[in-house]
């Protein structure tokens, strides 16, 4: 019985990520913007802040 509802399960998923997929492909006019911005706001975030990153042992001393 137990292989038989991992089995459901699997089934279930399998049908959610491929329901998740069907819905993106049909509304991939909106979520192509919205996937830009997310790419440009993750790239800003992961990009080096210059002298702000530098601990003040390594800031150059004047």
């Amino acid at each position: 019985m137990k292989e038989l509802g991992e089995k459901a399960l699997w089934l279930v998923a399998g049908a959610a990520v491929g329901a998740a997929c069907y819905l993106a492909w049909r509304n991939r006019e909106r979520l192509v913007p919205l996937v830009e911005q997310a790419v440009a706001q993750a790239r800003e975030l992961t990009r080096p802040q210059g002298d702000a990153a530098q601990t003040p042992e390594e800031a150059p001393r004047s």
